[in-house]
């Protein structure tokens, strides 16, 4: 059990990183580097750490949906990466976090692609093997 909540978590750790590395490339100003000696990766994670309370809450809920129902097809993945971007997207322009120039010329499509790639990521990591948890918790040790 402890490896398959080592796999969700570290999926989940990996996905977030990979959306925010995509927001990166596709010019959302996310992400932003204290100096130039910073890694990027650092500059990433460091980005990343407010919306932690956010992508957490809604990446579990679609774990959780996942596992429960033991979607391991990289479409629901990539819908609930999809999703997420949207909700965030929203939350985001709604909630006064971002300033108003951020959406100047952006759509909710740049948010959405960033949730499918993080989808992508997190179904590669662990996605395909959803319904672990599930398994274990009905005694079933054949899947997962």
């Amino acid at each position: 059990m402890a490896l398959q909540v080592l796999r969700i978590l570290l999926g989940l750790g990996l996905a977030i990183l990979a959306a925010f590395t995509a927001a990166a490339a596709m010019g959302l100003p996310l992400i932003t580097r204290v100096s130039d000696a910073e890694m990027p990766i650092v500059s990433i994670a460091r980005s990343a750490l407010p919306y932690l309370p956010f992508l957490g809450a809604v990446g579990l809920s679609a774990i959780a949906l996942g596992e429960a129902a033991r979607y391991r097809q990289l479409l629901y993945w990539l819908l609930a990466g999809a999703v997420a971007g949207i909700i965030g997207f929203y939350a985001l322009r709604f909630g006064g976090r971002m300033a108003a120039d951020m959406f100047a010329g952006r759509a909710p499509s740049q948010f959405v692609g960033m949730g499918a790639v993080a989808g992508f990521v997190y179904w590669l990591v662990a996605g395909r093997l959803s319904g672990g948890l599930a398994a274990l918790f009905e005694g079933d040790t054949t899947s997962g």
